[in-house]
């Protein structure tokens, strides 16, 4: 079976089972390319999140931009993804990077963009609020109709009082 089919248990139990030999280049490579595998299921896992994070703000602000610029934008940042996933993955398998920060970095990197896209978009609603006559006219119009309607039924019940007294 090929690393990736193991499942987490099995990864931290070679993990450790390598940790347990004579420190060799062989065996600090395996520990680092069993690393990566474990760390990779988690953060494949969670890069659902960063995809909704980039995904919501950009689908509420193209609207109009049809199905063209959607799936365009969409390929784009699935392949910048896998990009770094992989740029990653190497990186960390000989050694320049920790396993950890090489298979977390694109989430983090993404989830940063994701989350200011967000933030950009619930800017401007926060500083958009009702102006205060506006809210008062509304207020009063409610008012004077709710008024209204007592009116006529005062004059209703009036009426049929007189009706009542008439012979």
């Amino acid at each position: 079976s090929s690393d990736r089919e193991l499942g987490l248990k099995e990864l931290k139990g070679r993990i450790k089972s390598y940790q347990e030999r004579e420190p060799t280049s062989s065996n600090r490579r395996m520990i680092r390319k069993y690393k990566v595998e474990y760390h990779k299921k988690y953060t494949i896992s969670a890069a659902v999140l960063v995809f909704v994070l980039i995904g919501a703000p950009l689908g509420v602000r193209l609207r109009k931009g049809g199905i063209g610029v959607s799936g365009g934008l969409s390929v784009f940042f699935f392949l910048l993804y896998w990009s770094f996933l992989i740029g990653g993955e190497d990186l960390a398998d000989s050694g320049y990077v920790s396993p950890w920060l090489a298979m977390w970095a694109p989430n983090i990197l993404l989830g940063a963009l994701g989350l200011f896209l967000v933030w950009k978009e619930i800017k401007p609603l926060k500083n958009k609020r009702i102006p205060h006559n506006m809210r008062q006219n509304n207020h009063n119009n409610s008012v004077m109709k709710d008024s209204a309607l007592l009116g006529k039924e005062k004059m209703n019940t009036s009426d049929q009082a007189a009706d009542e007294e008439r012979p």
